[in-house]
């Protein structure tokens, strides 16, 4: 029998046409704003959590102040 050879060089995401989606918008405090890299606090249930998320493009917006993001502008996060 022969081996299958896998091709590593390219991305299964790209290769299956995969993209992650995500089934809600994220409403909070923006408490950090790295270009397309955020951070956003939101209570619930007297918890605090907060999303690392990479962004398609950049938002405008004040440390402090609620915001709104769409889960069309999402590309990746981690809680």
């Amino acid at each position: 029998m022969e081996a299958i050879k896998l091709n590593n060089k390219e991305n299964l995401i790209d290769a299956y046409g995969l993209k992650p989606q995500l089934f809600y918008d994220i409403e909070g405090s923006l408490i950090e704003n790295n270009g397309k890299d955020i951070k956003i606090e939101k209570n619930i249930d007297n918890r605090n959590i907060i999303y690392s998320l990479r962004l398609k493009e950049e938002i405008v917006g004040e440390i402090g102040k609620k915001v709104l993001i769409n889960k069309e502008n999402i590309l990746s996060i981690k809680n």
